[in-house]
C-alpha cells in the first residue's frame, strides 16, 4: 500500500529547498517528492517513517519542520 506524506518546512532560500528534497529522496522507501506551493513537500512511497524524516528535516535543514498528514494512497 502506498502512502503519501505531507510534510510543511519553513524553507528560507534555494539552497534549503534543494537540501529537503535530497533529504527526502534519500529516504528508505520514497518514490517521488515534490514541493506544494512554498513550504509543503509532499512525498509518496511504500513504508515510509514519516517521523524520521521530519526528524532529519528538523536536523538538517529547519527545526520548523512540521508533519501534517501520512495518508494511505489505494
Amino acid at each position: 500500500m502506498s502512502q503519501v506524506i505531507t510534510i510543511r518546512v519553513s524553507l528560507h532560500c534555494e539552497r534549503c529547498r534543494r537540501k529537503t528534497m535530497t533529504i527526502c529522496m534519500t529516504a528508505d522507501g520514497v518514490n517521488s517528492a515534490a514541493f506544494e506551493g512554498r513550504d509543503t513537500i509532499v512525498m509518496r512511497g511504500e513504508r515510509v517513517d514519516a517521523a524520521a524524516v521530519t526528524a532529519r528535516l528538523r536536523q538538517r535543514v529547519s527545526k520548523h519542520a512540521m508533519l501534517v498528514s501520512v495518508a494511505n494512497d489505494g
